[in-house]
């Protein structure tokens, strides 16, 4: 299924949309498209806000055959006036749809829940007013009619394309006899749902009324179930995790969440198309897979393959899970390292700052004449050699002592003065360490680390060239741990030098937690270029199709589990 995407439009053009009695009393400044759409290129939607007077508003949906949302919306307002918006027009020109209907200033039930603005008590009054509204419309059905919507369901799933033949035999075989077994009820009824009862769709204002929005599904249906599932599965933070919520889903048939997943493979074509769409719906079908092996432990007729493969999934889980705690708690300790490279930054411009204002100081410049006797005439002949002491560098050599003093410097000295100068213990880099610590990590620690004040001067020479080119960044990709690959594209991003930008080509890995990884760091910033590889060809074919989406002045390749210096971009 191809979607058609809508570009940015000109506010007088959807001005020019309104039904002529609305544009008599209105004027396209009175239109204000909303962040979500605004900020996007192409989107399957645009939604606006157009001002009628000083209080009245009518929010607008612009796209392409929005015919049948109206109608949905419509035939599900007639039936639930009291939760629903009222749908006013409908107008088309030039291929676009204009759909109006009735504002409402509202937040997401569960957003509204997160950020404490309702209680659970509020929750379960909203639910329990939904529940008792649509137990209203429920009018007597049959066992026959029940029969002929779950077969039409039937079909309409094994319909889809995407689907192989091995998706459909499972489903047909293994899945949709249990499920319409499972789903059917001791009373035949159906009502109107909403079609995506999601906790997004249930918008509450500060006076807790309620309105339930984004229509386009609405059907009258035997299944209605569904939608109580689809009000937890589609929440955010803990929202399903209230009392009330829970209560509600023990009272559903746990065969309904495999009703779900099959469902959303078919509203998902309406959303994604082409890879993003195959990505959910093997999620959905992982799912269903999953479930359907759950609900039948005691069924002797599990099939031992899908058996074997989910366990095999699981401890694949199970290893992720780990990667991700050792992922996390590096993360941490880079952060630590990060917060005191940041702390002793501030201190060596806080000690900068002050030498300054000494120098410029008028008692130090008069005085300059005698230091400059004293080193002519005293300094020759100090018997002792002189030393500065800095207490950060004494912390860094001794690492037991910065573990027990943290970052207090005047602890530092103290210990210096009392106990380390007989301890023997190093306060300078320019001593030999100890027998014990001559190792190679020690070495590059004393001899070949960035300190703060060497990204200072890093920072100040970025800022002073005269000319910088683009550097183009090319990196192939194939399934590198997820942890490696962040911090490969991390050293990219903490570059000192600037113009810089990321070309990856991702040679169709299998992991999707790499995919994931590379698609939040593409949407987080524009500086990283990003293109997937149907097929895995090799990682010279994948270096050369990142090189021609590269426009840099310069080509620089970094291998997905490499690091660069903060300031290796600076030295090109």
């Amino acid at each position: 299924m191809t979607l058609e995407y809508i570009p940015k439009i000109s506010l007088d053009k959807v001005y020019n949309l309104l039904p002529i009695d609305y544009r008599e009393h209105t004027k396209p400044a009175d239109i204000k498209e909303f962040n979500n759409t605004s900020k996007k290129e192409l989107v399957r939607k645009r939604f606006y806000k157009l001002k009628l007077g000083e209080s009245e508003k009518i929010h607008l949906t612009l796209g392409k055959d929005l015919k049948f949302v109206f109608d949905k919306t419509k035939s599900f307002y007639e039936e639930c006036a009291k939760y629903a918006c009222k749908p006013l027009f409908i107008s088309t020109d030039q291929g676009l749809d204009l759909l109006g209907q009735e504002f409402f200033e509202g937040t997401p039930i569960d957003e509204k829940y997160a950020s404490n603005e309702i209680s659970d008590e509020d929750v379960a009054k909203i639910i329990s007013k939904i529940q008792k509204t649509f137990s209203s419309l429920e009018v007597e059905s049959t066992h026959e009619a029940f029969l002929e919507e779950f077969n039409e369901f039937k079909e309409t799933i094994l319909s889809n394309n995407s689907l192989h033949l091995f998706d459909k035999d499972f489903l047909n075989k293994c899945v949709f006899p249990h499920l319409e077994d499972s789903l059917l009820p001791q009373f035949f009824s159906k009502r109107w749902s909403p079609g995506d009862l999601a906790a997004r769709n249930i918008l509450i204002d500060d006076n807790l009324n309620i309105r339930i929005i984004d229509c386009e599904f609405a059907h009258q249906t035997h299944f209605h179930d569904e939608d109580w599932i689809r009000l937890a599965a589609f929440s955010s933070g803990n929202f399903k995790e209230i009392p009330s919520v829970e209560k509600r889903l023990e009272r559903v048939e746990p065969w309904y969440h495999i009703y779900l997943c099959l469902r959303q493979t078919w509203l998902n074509r309406t959303i994604w198309q082409n890879d993003d769409y195959k990505h959910f719906a093997s999620e959905d079908l992982y799912t269903v897979l999953k479930l359907t092996e759950s609900f039948g432990t005691n069924n002797k007729n599990v099939s031992l393959l899908i058996h074997g493969v989910l366990e095999a999934a699981r401890r694949s889980l199970n290893e992720i899970s780990i990667e991700n705690d050792i992922r996390i708690q590096k993360e941490n300790e880079l952060d630590t390292e990060k917060q005191l490279r940041l702390s002793k930054e501030n201190e060596l411009l806080f000690k900068k700052d002050k030498i300054d204002r000494m120098k410029n100081s008028f008692s130090w410049k008069s005085t300059s004449f005698l230091r400059f006797l004293r080193r002519k005439l005293l300094d020759p002949f100090q018997r002792d050699s002189i030393f500065v002491f800095d207490p950060i560098t004494y912390l860094e050599l001794n690492p037991d002592l910065q573990k027990a003093l943290g970052n207090n410097l005047t602890a530092a000295k103290q210990h210096y003065l009392t106990y380390g100068e007989k301890e023997g213990r190093c306060f300078s880099y320019e001593q030999s360490p100890p027998f014990a610590l001559r190792s190679y990590s020690e070495w590059t620690k004393r001899y070949d680390t960035i300190s703060a004040s060497d990204l200072i001067n890093f920072k100040s020479r970025n800022e002073s060239l005269s000319r910088k080119p683009l550097l183009s960044v090319i990196m192939p990709v194939y399934n590198p741990s997820s942890y490696f690959l962040k911090c490969a594209i991390d050293s990219v991003i903490d570059q000192v030098y600037d113009n810089w930008e990321l070309c990856i080509v991702d040679d169709a890995s299998t992991n999707q937690s790499v995919i994931q990884v590379l698609k939040e760091y593409s949407n987080a910033n524009e500086r990283i270029k990003i293109t997937f590889n149907s097929q895995n060809r090799n990682i010279s074919y994948a270096s050369n199709v990142a090189a021609n989406i590269a426009t840099g002045d310069y080509f620089l390749f970094l291998d997905h589990d490499d690091l660069l210096r903060p300031h290796s971009l600076l030295r090109i």
